[in-house]
């Protein structure tokens, strides 16, 4: 009998810039997909510039919900640290 093997073959990786995040570990992911944006975007077409600019303020909006949280002895970003 014949065995098949598949391989799961991973896309190549861009280089991100490393930001500091979450208690200062380091993490360098995307927080907005691109299809969510491209709906929010309704008919217009949507840049790569405008992707990379969008996610890099959300990530520092993040960072800043983050540190609030941590100054006020708090281990839960809430709405009211945006």
């Amino acid at each position: 009998m014949l065995k098949t093997c598949f391989f799961r073959f991973k896309p190549p990786t861009y280089k991100k810039e490393p930001i500091q995040l979450f208690y200062g570990e380091l993490h360098m992911v995307d927080v907005l997909k691109k299809s969510g944006v491209r709906e929010a975007a309704g008919d217009l077409n949507v840049g790569s510039d405008f992707y990379e600019e969008l996610d890099e303020r959300v990530k520092k909006e993040i960072q800043r919900a983050v540190e609030r949280a941590q100054a006020n002895n708090r281990k839960t970003v809430k709405a009211r640290d945006v």
